[in-house]
């Protein structure tokens, strides 16, 4: 799915994917993932560059779910240190994802872009 930067891109994006897992999942593995993909989502498009897309596979028995969010900026996310997260508001998604998912990472893409994503299940 290609990503707009409007204000409705992270509902679309949890819409796509909501429809992707209909009623195959648990509740809770759906909550988990429809929150880290507004996490990853809400990042790619404040500090990203470019276009923006998202990818997701799922399969089941057993619940297992692969979600990349792609953008066409070179930088690294970084999860924010305990300092400035006391300083200013926000900075907990990328801890939230490392807390939830199952794995997480960034991929490097051809020409400087990245794929930020994460796994949920076994």
């Amino acid at each position: 799915m290609s990503l707009d930067r409007s204000p409705s891109v992270v509902r679309d994006a949890r819409d796509t994917l909501a429809r992707l897992l209909e009623e195959r999942a648990s509740v809770s593995f759906v909550r988990d993932a429809l929150l880290l993909t507004s996490e990853l989502v809400t990042n790619a498009v404040v500090h990203g560059n470019g276009s923006c897309e998202l990818r997701a596979s799922f399969t089941c028995p057993p619940e297992h779910l692969r979600v990349d969010v792609i953008d066409e900026s070179p930088d690294l996310p970084v999860p924010t240190t305990e300092a400035l997260r006391r300083a200013r508001l926000g900075g907990l998604g990328l801890l939230l994802v490392a807390d939830v998912a199952s794995h997480w990472g960034v991929d490097h893409i051809a020409g400087g872009a990245k794929s930020v994503w994460f796994e949920l299940g076994s």
